[in-house]
């Protein structure tokens, strides 16, 4: 049903919100957060690529690298899988290396702490963990 509902009226949400600009952005996300949460509950993948994702994972990325920043830590980048720089700069000394749709879900707490840390590389995983998770990481690992 919430599927259903969604499908119907996403088209018109997206149109409002295309139109606010970064105003709108949290609930967004929030609304793809979950989304994903209901997809993977029901083995149903889709949706991984696209405005949505590449906007969270803008967002994510760049409240990392500040985060990282503020908290005296040394410098990381965030690169994809296809070693494209998504925030930060080249030949920082920590790199978070992993695809946009799992910094998307990692940024929103929907991966472990061993799952973010097996992706940084460079230094001590454990403070660069709390830079990047939002809420907080999941109690346990999640795969979809």
């Amino acid at each position: 049903v919430v599927l259903r509902e969604w499908e119907r009226s996403a088209s018109q949400f997206e149109i409002v919100l295309s139109r606010a600009g970064n105003t709108f952005l949290p609930p967004v996300l929030d609304v793809t957060v979950h989304e994903h949460d209901i997809r993977g509950a029901l083995e149903l993948p889709a949706h991984r690529q696209g405005e949505v994702i590449d906007l969270a994972v803008g967002f994510i990325g760049e409240r990392f690298t500040r985060r990282v920043a503020s908290a005296s830590l040394d410098g990381a980048v965030v690169i994809d899988e296809d070693g494209d720089v998504i925030a930060g700069r080249s030949g920082a000394p920590v790199q978070l290396t992993t695809s946009r749709f799992e910094l998307f879900r990692a940024g929103f707490g929907r991966r472990s702490a061993r799952q973010i840390a097996a992706r940084i590389t460079g230094a001590d995983s454990a403070p660069y963990v709390e830079q990047l998770v939002i809420f907080s990481p999941a109690l346990t690992d999640i795969v979809e």
